[in-house]
């Protein structure tokens, strides 16, 4: 895993990370009609044209809401972009795992796992997603509608959340079952207006 991370960290990080695509969409949005995200076509053509030298495709696998999330970065370098992506994600997914866990070791454990690392090298949403069900789940028992709003967020990567309604369910917590429902429906509306 070290080598693996070693060699991402080395080489052009424009052309191997995700963080490319997260990028890549709100500069796709900004200067397409939004609905065109979907075009693999045209989206991989004006990432290459972004990126010379490119030739994969980071296609968006997403709802239309996540490009709210990252709106922000079309008015920022790569490199400023990804270094407050990573730093934001980076304190979210802290603070959310000392809210779940008080235990530092266990903490330390999860910020040194192979899959933080690679977060951190490669920009994905993984600490941002694992903030807001760590939150979540932290909140539960006794602000079960921060907790609700916690997992409404997640629908940004819906395929993260798909056993959450289960679970909530089967708790019978029907405020966050509500609040998350609300937090959902807020985000597709705003996308909507956006």
């Amino acid at each position: 895993m070290a080598v693996v991370l070693l060699a991402i960290a080395t080489t052009r990080p424009s052309l191997n990370s995700d963080f490319m695509a997260f990028w890549s969409y709100p500069r796709f949005a900004a200067t397409h009609p939004v609905r065109n995200i979907y075009n693999a076509a045209q989206l991989q053509a004006f990432q290459q044209r972004l990126y010379p030298g490119f030739h994969s495709f980071y296609p968006y696998l997403y709802p239309p809401t996540l490009l709210l999330m990252t709106w922000w970065m079309r008015f920022c370098g790569f490199v400023t972009a990804q270094f407050l992506w990573s730093l934001a994600g980076l304190i979210l997914f802290l603070a959310a795992g000392l809210a779940f866990c008080r235990r530092r070791l266990v903490l330390l454990a999860l910020l040194v796992s192979p899959a933080s690392l690679l977060t951190l090298v490669t920009g994905e949403t993984g600490y941002f997603t694992s903030a807001l069900l760590l939150l979540g789940l932290a909140l539960l028992p006794r602000r079960p509608i921060l907790a609700g709003i916690a997992f409404g967020l997640l629908t940004l990567k819906p395929q993260l959340g798909v056993l959450l309604p289960v679970f909530l369910f089967a708790r019978r917590d029907w405020t966050a079952i509500c609040a998350a429902a609300v937090t959902a429906l807020s985000l597709i509306m705003a996308s909507c207006l956006a």
